[in-house]
């Protein structure tokens, strides 16, 4: 299996001046790596993925259907986080999992009772046969309120695809409608 290869790019800029502290704290000058705020999620990868023939939109319809399965919430149940976490990651998971943990404070709080997804459907703008691709994910979300009756989102997300092929954590970032 072939690790899918993902660029952070970070920009250090010099701290502002800090106030007289105790010698125990780091200097104003100083750069401090912060703790990660979670342990590292065990990583889900496609089982069905092709390396001699890969059919990239089955690929990718095969991590969509798996990405809304860890979205949806059954009545009476409860969201799996770890489950969409072992999904995503970079640029995607900063776009997705805001967006995820709102969810799940509306269900703890009783606000959202259920939430499906259906219509899925995928479509290959561009693909380079070998680890990129450019794609729109058309789907519809199901989602019932508390004192509501359910409505309906249809809604379709393009995004970019870094050797998804390999893993079901590649690189996929939201972009903006290919023009």
């Amino acid at each position: 299996m072939v690790a899918a290869l993902a660029i952070v790019l970070a920009a250090c800029v010099p701290a502002p001046p800090a106030a007289p502290s105790s010698a125990s704290e780091p200097a104003a000058a100083t750069f401090v790596v912060p703790k990660p705020t979670e342990e590292p999620a065990a990583r889900t990868t496609l089982t069905s993925v092709s390396f001699s023939r890969p059919d990239i939109e089955r690929e990718l319809k095969s991590y969509f259907e798996l990405f809304y399965k860890a979205r949806t919430l059954p009545r009476g149940g409860q969201f799996d986080p770890s489950a969409l976490r072992a999904l995503v990651e970079g640029p995607y998971a900063d776009y997705t999992m805001p967006l995820f943990d709102r969810d799940i404070a509306d269900a703890k709080a009783g606000r959202l009772l259920e939430v499906s997804f259906t219509d899925l459907a995928v479509g290959i703008e561009f693909w380079n046969q070998s680890d990129t691709a450019v794609a729109n994910v058309t789907r519809t979300r199901v989602e019932l309120r508390a004192g509501g009756t359910p409505a309906r989102d249809t809604a379709t997300r393009w995004l970019r695809s870094r050797a998804l092929i390999r893993s079901a954590t590649a690189a996929i970032s939201p972009i903006r409608r290919p023009t």
